[in-house]
């Protein structure tokens, strides 16, 4: 487990990309996203493997 330090900054930077997104009018955070992001805080996966997982989604989804 992480410590609730770093799960704060965390969840601050996604907060920031969120607005970042809102600000440029993007579409809004997907429920899968949401929730990576979530395991992604809490140190239950790495970036690398968010990257990975919502790359893998969205191209078997372009199809």
């Amino acid at each position: 487990m992480i410590p609730q330090t770093e799960r704060n900054h965390r969840r601050r930077a996604l907060r920031a990309a969120d607005a970042s997104c809102d600000r440029e009018e993007l579409p809004p955070t997907s429920r899968l996203a949401k929730e990576l992001g979530e395991e992604w805080i809490n140190g239950e996966l790495s970036g690398d493997e968010v990257v990975a997982e919502l790359a893998s989604f969205y191209s078997k989804n372009s199809k």
